[in-house]
């Protein structure tokens, strides 16, 4: 019997030895044995004395509940560790001084009236040696004003608001500052104490009959399977009825959406820092924003800073500076490459923004080239070449490499990361940032066909519940796109969607759950305060989803190389491969894999090229004056001009270049209503993807 192997996703099919009949109601017998397997047979009878002693473990004693202490009332003794305000000691009675010979001189050392401050601060003093600095300060006895009445300390019955200031007459020691215990908050320990003993087992005491020897009793099993083949389940969604005997299980949230448990808040601790690379110093940064979209190369960011660290970020001779932002626990890296201020009252606003790090390779850091390689290279080497000595790399998927025969890859003024993107476009894929390492990941547009999406397991799973904010947009003829607003949970939080991605295939739990492809994440970070002057830092991504193509979209698109490579048809499978998408000319298209990922991603996006939110309008970029087509001469018109029909199933009319002529049946290319260049016969097969 072959092993089992697990299916991808969370539809589990089961195949049932005979057709299966839905039972009525939420038990779902499975018959998963034939048909004559044998009830199983009853126990034999026990011959022996059984007495049950069961102990009532549902009722534990009541000593268990005097676990907990009455911390809520604390004892009055722990607050008043203090001494009686109220009944200072005698020896206060022996501080009185002879007030009528005091030293003249200390009239001349009274302070003016409007001052009278220094008064109270001789009260923190010991009465038993008052020194002599209170005696300079001391106020005239003999003619208190009125004001010094008020400012006066009683010193045979202090006031009460002087008892409260928790001066320490007799310098109690610090021990009974520290005797008042926040008894109301228990440790969790206490509260553990309570065990869920629930029923326990009876205890089974055997007494064998005279002669009898009783069996060994076995230990109660865990799990006792139900008698013959029939294994109900419970499920609490409504169950469809399958066809024939494949039984698909609903275990998953977006396929037993009100089943799924949704708590009612979720709690996140933020975090960010910003630092300057290489040397890690801390940049002070007030709010900002990083974007990431599978149509662009680079990750954007923007952060408003501290005036004062504007100076740390400002390029100097070795060229732009790098820093690296951590949120939550995820990092980016880029170089600051613009910065602005903004001085308005009563302060200053300063802000620099800038890319990731593979920006170096691009204008204005990189040179633009012109590059004929003459020798036969892989992609991956050309790849390669045009990142040698800059210090970045390319991470490219296992098996995704073509040969390129020489003299076919040529450029005229491109920079480094322009070429490597017109290298990955030929295979339709896109070229992407690594978020904070030096590598450019070059990955397909369409990692999965938009017509497979519903049998494929998603990348990341978004609940309705995570959500902080929807949206979204469409027009007549257009892809509607959804955005939805999220926390970023940390790294730690495996349960819950971290940092999400373009290119990921996300599917959206709800009550009718969706499945998309990321087009692009922007994340927002800023301190909020609220009305009691209370900060907290706010991290939200925000995430653009691309459905895929409404029907009815284009089922065949040819795609075809120049003057070497082939020619190959490519149809979407299920399809007659009766709606064209025009035809797809590039002189990288040099054998049928790369032919076939090419045709597949365009079919995927509806488009030649990049696929938008909305096809028609790149349509329009895609008409005979904007793009090479191929076809053969069919005849040769009175006004110099040539009829062509084109392998997109038209024909269209075209001139020659000047001195150049061109037979019936010719093979040409035409841009812009000129034939620039002959179009040889080029091999093709029939794909299917």
């Amino acid at each position: 019997m072959p092993a089992w192997s697990v299916p991808p996703g969370d539809q589990v099919p089961l195949r049932l030895i005979r057709p299966w009949a839905v039972p009525p109601g939420d038990q779902v017998p499975l018959p998963l044995g034939p048909d004559d397997d044998p009830e199983p047979p009853p126990p034999e009878p026990v011959r022996f004395t059984v007495k049950a002693a069961g102990l009532p473990w549902g009722l534990p004693p009541r000593r268990l509940r005097t676990v907990r202490a009455g911390y809520a009332a604390a004892p009055r003794r722990a607050v008043a560790a203090g001494l009686p305000w109220s009944a200072p000691p005698p020896v206060t009675g022996a501080v009185r001084l002879p007030w009528a010979q005091v030293p003249r001189r200390e009239a001349r050392a009274g302070l003016p009236w409007s001052t009278p401050g220094a008064a109270r601060a001789s009260a923190g003093w010991p009465w038993r040696a008052i020194p002599r600095v209170d005696v300079h300060v001391g106020l005239p006895w003999g003619l208190p004003p009125r004001l010094g009445q008020s400012a006066g300390t009683p010193w045979l019955s202090p006031p009460e608001r002087r008892l409260s200031a928790g001066l320490p007459w007799t310098m109690p020691p610090r021990l009974d500052r520290t005797a008042g215990v926040p008894w109301t908050s228990p440790p969790q320990r206490e509260v553990r104490a309570w065990l869920p003993w629930g029923v326990g087992e009876s205890v089974r005491w055997v007494v064998p009959s005279p002669g009898i020897t009783p069996p060994v009793v076995p230990p109660r099993p865990g799990y006792q399977p139900p008698p013959g083949n029939r294994v109900p389940l419970a499920l609490r969604c409504p169950w469809p009825n399958p066809p024939g005997n494949r039984v698909p299980l609903a275990l998953g949230p977006a396929q037993c959406y009100f089943a799924w448990p949704r708590p009612r808040r979720y709690i996140v601790l933020n975090s960010a820092a910003v630092v300057r690379l290489p040397e890690r110093t801390p940049v002070t940064v007030y709010a900002g924003r990083i974007s990431a979209a599978r149509d662009s190369v680079f990750r954007s960011f923007d952060l408003e800073i501290a005036p004062d660290d504007l100076a740390l970020l400002l390029p100097g001779t070795g060229g732009p500076k790098s820093v690296e932002i951590n949120l939550n626990g995820w990092p980016w890296t880029g170089i600051v490459e613009d910065w602005s201020e903004d001085r308005a009252f009563p302060g200053r606003s300063v802000r620099v923004s800038g890319r990731s790090r593979p920006a170096l390779l691009d204008a204005p850091y990189a040179p633009a080239r012109s590059v004929t390689e003459a020798a036969e290279r892989t992609s991956q080497q050309l790849i390669d070449q045009e990142l040698a000595l800059t210090g970045f790399a390319a991470d490219v998927l296992m098996g995704w490499a073509w040969t390129v025969p020489g003299g076919v890859w040529t450029y005229d003024s491109l920079t480094p990361i322009a070429a490597v993107t017109r290298i990955a476009q030929a295979a339709g894929a896109v070229v992407l940032a690594h978020p904070y390492e030096d590598t450019l990941l070059v990955r397909p547009r369409y990692p999965v066909s938009p017509w497979a999406w519903a049998s494929t397991a998603p990348d990341v799973t978004i609940q309705d519940d995570y959500l902080t904010r929807t949206g979204g947009q469409g027009s007549t003829g257009a892809r509607g796109r959804r955005t939805v607003t999220l926390p970023l949970w940390p790294p730690s939080a495996t349960d819950k969607p971290g940092l999400v991605e373009p290119l990921q295939l996300a599917e959206l739990v709800g009550p009718t759950s969706v499945k998309a492809v990321v087009d692009s994440v922007d994340i927002q970070f800023v301190t909020v305060e609220s009305g009691n002057g209370a900060k907290a830092l706010v991290i939200e991504q925000t995430v653009t989803l691309d459905p895929a193509p409404a029907e009815p979209l284009y089922t065949y698109v040819l795609v075809s190389g120049e003057q070497v490579g082939v020619a190959d048809p490519v149809i979407r499978d299920g399809t007659a491969g009766d709606v064209r998408l025009p035809m797809i000319v590039d002189r990288l298209i040099t054998q049928h894999d790369v032919a076939r990922e090419r045709g597949r991603n365009a079919l995927g996006g509806g488009t030649t090229v990049p696929a938008p939110s909305n096809p028609w309008q790149q349509l329009q970029a895609a008409l005979p004056g904007s793009r090479v087509l191929k076809g053969n001469v069919t005849a040769t018109n009175s006004d110099g001009s040539v009829s062509v029909a084109t392998t997109d199933g038209s024909t269209i009319r075209a001139r020659p270049l000047p001195g150049q002529t061109w037979a019936n049946g010719a093979g040409v290319f035409v841009l812009d209503g000129r034939i620039v260049d002959s179009a040889p016969s080029l091999s093709g097969v029939t794909q299917v993807v």
